[in-house]
């Protein structure tokens, strides 16, 4: 896989980020889990961003995801949420949303063993902050949502 393809689905996987938050975000009534999704999208915002420097620096074209998953992301989020809309709900959907994304950006890793610094420092930057929201949403899970 080329590096611009590698920023390319780096690019695809934070856009599709910041679509999952925009369909939820206005739903969420807990404080700490607002606070903590709305810092998770502006970082996802600073990726987009670096990948798009480095495309247009490339002479590549930025593709945004494509209707289909838009669509598709959309109507996984409705019907989740058509019954119960609680931030319970979707804290579970963004914990396993963000596990989906931190296997991808591990694929991601390995396929860049070879690529240049600035592609593993972007691609090491999405894990991070993948990382780093993984570990904030189980903790407002644990204090919040958790019935021990």
């Amino acid at each position: 896989m080329t590096e611009e393809q590698l920023i390319k689905d780096i690019y695809q996987n934070a856009k599709m980020g910041i679509i999952g938050i925009d369909e939820v975000i206005f739903k969420i009534k807990n404080k700490k889990l607002l606070k903590e999704v709305e810092r998770e999208k502006a970082k996802y915002n600073e990726i987009c961003e670096m990948c798009k420097h480095y495309l247009e620096h490339n002479k590549e074209e930025v593709v945004e995801p494509n209707m289909m998953a838009k669509m598709g992301s959309e109507f996984m989020t409705q019907m989740k949420l058509f019954k119960d809309d609680s931030d319970e709900i979707i804290i579970d959907m963004m914990i396993k949303g963000t596990k989906k994304s931190i296997d991808i950006v591990k694929n991601k890793q390995e396929e860049a063993k070879e690529a240049g610094s600035k592609v593993k420092k972007i691609i090491n930057n999405m894990y991070d902050v993948l990382k780093d929201s993984m570990d904030n949403l189980q903790k407002i899970y644990k204090v919040y949502f958790c019935k021990d």
